[in-house]
């Protein structure tokens, strides 16, 4: 009950400080956090991830299956599902590869993308037993390029 009354008053703090105060979003959208993960903070942590394979650096070929590995976490240890996106402009914008998958560490991608030189992996963990649905994530550290076979580094 407490949990709950904490969590509602978070929130009726942080709708009145977005009303009211011109700097309140500026802050909340310097942070990685969503603000459902801000204004639950108090009740739950996230979940940390961090993407193992690709980080940044590798060289990737079209038509071969690459492992795309990471390390997820859950604070309170429930289990976690995973989500990886793709961005081929370096994170401004991102696809879907794979959703709802178990939290095994690894995932064999069959890479049918066109070739490019800014790719970047992101990986979201998020419990389905948490009510909050708090999600934590990780971006790969630098971009990676993906070619053609016949091409040269």
């Amino acid at each position: 009950m407490k949990k709950v009354l904490f969590a509602v008053l978070a929130i009726i703090i942080a709708a009145v400080l977005a009303r009211y105060s011109s700097g309140f979003n500026a802050w909340f959208s310097d942070t990685e956090y969503s603000s459902r993960n801000l204004l639950m903070a108090g009740t739950r942590e996230t979940p940390r991830v961090h993407v193992s394979k690709p980080n940044g650096g590798e060289y990737i070929i079209i038509g071969k299956v690459e492992q795309i590995r990471w390390e997820a976490k859950d604070p309170e240890h429930k289990p976690l599902k995973i989500t990886i996106e793709l961005s081929s402009n370096g994170g401004e914008n991102w696809e879907l590869l794979a959703r709802n998958l178990d939290n095994t560490g690894r995932f064999s991608w069959l890479v049918d993308v066109p070739p490019g030189q800014n790719y970047r992996l992101r990986i979201t963990a998020i419990s389905p037993e948490d009510p909050w649905k708090v999600e934590g994530s990780d971006t790969s550290d630098g971009t990676f390029k993906i070619y053609e076979h016949q091409e040269k580094h």
